[in-house]
């Protein structure tokens, strides 16, 4: 058994075997939670996303739009310094930010 300080000031005892539970509980919760990596077509709205390197769609002007005859392309960061170059549609992915990143240059 062990005595622990609970939030009111006063004290709890605690069996080890319910804090070993209460442990692997919580693990078990905390595991549930992470977002799973996905595989279907990853937003193409400027949503940074995680692979293997960091990922991001990229919009293309107006006349790059009619010259390319694409809405976009995929950029992934190289480098330490905020470089991007372009690269094919990743394969899995995960988003790291539910929307495109405010102020950023387009």
């Amino acid at each position: 058994m062990r005595i622990c300080p609970d939030l009111d000031g006063g004290f709890i005892v605690i069996r080890m075997d319910d804090q070993r539970a209460a442990i692997a509980a919580a693990l078990r919760a905390a595991h549930e939670a992470r977002p799973a990596w996905r595989e279907d077509a990853p937003p193409e709205d400027g949503t940074y996303i995680l692979g293997a390197v960091t990922y991001r769609y990229k919009a293309y002007k107006p006349d790059g739009q009619r010259q390319m005859r694409a809405k976009g392309r995929w950029q992934k960061a190289v480098g330490m310094y905020g470089k991007w170059e372009n690269c094919e549609r990743p394969e899995r992915w995960l988003s790291v930010s539910p929307s495109p990143v405010e102020g950023e240059r387009k």
